[in-house]
This record gives C-alpha cells, structure tokens and sequence, in this order.
C-alpha cells in the first residue's frame, strides 16, 4: 500500500496529472507482474516472487547499510529465500518452514564467526535474521494462498474453467483467494488516498507518517469492504456478504499496518523510500509491505473460514 515518500492519504498539494498517470501504469505493471505468472500456478508465483524478494532483500540490505548496519545478503538472505519459496511451491509439507526460520536464525552465526573481525558482528546477525524472515515468510504464505485447493462455484466457476484451462484447475480456489487479496489491498490504497486527499485533517500515527490521516484509513477500510465483496461474487469464494464484508475490512486495517510498518523501517533507517525502481511508488518494498501482511492473514482466513 505505501506510496513514495508516504504520501497516500495525505492532506498536501494534489499531484501533477503526468503524476497521477505516471503512477497509474506503474500500478498495472506491478499488479501484471504478480497477477500473469500466477495463472501458471503456484510455480508461476514462486518464480515471480523470488524475484521481487530478492529486488526487496537488495533494497532491504542498502536501507540498513543507509543506517551504519550490515546484513549478509547473497551468503544467507538470498538462498534461504530461494529455499522458502521452492519449499511451498513444491508443496513439502508446511512444517518444512520452521526449517527455514531455523536456517535464519542460526546460519548467520555461522557464517560471521569465519570472519577476521568481530566488529559489528551481532547487529549484523540481528539485522541478517529480520530481514531473511520479514521478507520470506510473508511470499511465502503468497505462495501458499495461491496453491489452495479446492474449485470455484457460481458465478465464480469460470475461473475454474479458465484455470483447468491452464492447467492449474485443482487450485482454482487458490487463485480466486489471491486475486481477493490483490484486488482488496488495491482498492483499499485507492480509497484511502483519495479520502485523504480530499477530507484527511486528522493525523493517524504522525510519529510514524505524518501525512496518514484518519479519514484516509476510514475511506481504505469502506473501499476494502466494498472490493472484498464484489471479489467474493465475481470470483465465487462463497463468503456472503456479511462475511464478505467483515473480511475486506479486517483485510484493510492489515493492509494499513503493513503499510506503517514499513514507514517505520523507512524512517529508522533514514530513507525517502525504499527503492527507485518504480516511478510515482518507489520501490518494490514499497508496493510488497501491504501485501506481505496481508497475504499472511489471507491463507489463516482461507482456511478459518472456508
């Protein structure tokens, strides 16, 4: 959900038109990005991912090196990402992922204690660990949304039809839950940026991101009510709309936290953004940091409710 520089839901200047275009083809390139490989099937998201995380690890790496800290990137982050992805594409039994926490809590440590210097060493240790799992456990419960089993029914069976089509039939349900969070998120940002544009006066957590009003977080949660709802009709998960809509605003408030959380390491570490790769976003942490919340969140709903 965040938008460069925190800037959604905020009560200044209006941007530019080229702006606002600029920012709308970058949306549709990162949703694209996302969205095709995934009608390949959990593969087809893992491989997507994988490569978003590790543009987010390396944009992760330089926020901390930003703040006078060090994390072992390509030695630990990067292959145990790699390992995380593949283990839940594959379908190795979930269980397999406490290996992988394992694996970031311990390898750092033993790649440090080879080094002629222990300057540094243990911040260096802590920041290798959070970064390896703020990053790879939440792509990996994407992963993990998108494999879901089980068919779409209603007005939701052609995407059944098309998946089957695609081979991917048997995760149909999959696909519909991880378009459900794609488009909820989305529709969430957009609500509340435009509520915050146009009635945000009040701070929402100004420590964090000042621009960020209340009545922008209210427009989110209404958008994402609304959006969960139609997502439930259109791609046949089923809910009801009490259900519906209860999800899409719980699903909003999520998307709002991950969204702050990363304002909070944008500002602990003194950085503007996370990246540049995105024009009008930012970069691809920049875009992940809602959904990363979001998705964990979507795959316990899925299975608590159905």
């Amino acid at each position: 959900m965040a938008q460069g520089s925190d800037t959604p839901w905020a009560t200044c200047r209006l941007p530019t038109t080229l702006m606002l275009r600029t920012r709308a083809v970058s949306s549709i390139a990162v949703v694209a990005v996302g969205v095709v490989p995934a009608l390949l099937g959990p593969w087809g998201v893992a491989v997507a991912f994988a490569v978003l995380g590790m543009l987010a690890l390396h944009e992760l790496a330089a926020m901390l090196a930003h703040s006078g800290h060090e994390m072992l990137l390509w030695p630990v982050a990067a292959p145990i990402l790699a390992l995380a992805l593949v283990a839940t594409a594959a379908g190795w039994p979930t269980w397999t992922l406490t290996g992988v926490i394992a694996l970031a809590v311990l390898l750092p440590g033993a790649v440090l204690i080879f080094r002629p210097t222990l300057d540094g060493a243990l911040p260096t240790w802590l920041g290798t660990t959070f970064a390896t799992l703020f990053i790879s456990m939440p792509l990996s419960h994407i992963v993990l949304v998108r494999a879901l089993p089980g068919a779409t029914t209603g007005t939701g069976a052609w995407l059944t039809r098309l998946e089957t089509s695609l081979g991917s039939g048997s995760t149909a349900r999959g696909m519909a839950w991880f378009l459900f969070a794609i488009v909820t998120v989305w529709l969430t940002d957009v609500g509340a940026y435009a509520c915050g544009r146009a009635f945000g006066h009040h701070a929402l957590i100004p420590t964090v991101s000042p621009k960020k009003t209340w009545e922008g977080l209210l427009g989110g949660i209404v958008a994402g009510a609304i959006a969960a709802t139609i997502c439930d009709i259109v791609f046949g998960l089923g809910l009801g709309v009490l259900v519906a809509l209860l999800a899409g605003a719980l699903l909003a408030g999520i998307a709002t936290i991950g969204d702050l959380a990363e304002s909070l390491l944008k500002r602990q570490t003194g950085v503007k953004d996370a990246g540049t790769l995105i024009p009008g976003h930012g970069g691809v942490l920049d875009r992940l940091d809602s959904q990363m919340y979001v998705f964990v969140a979507v795959y316990y709903l899925a299975h608590l409710i159905g």
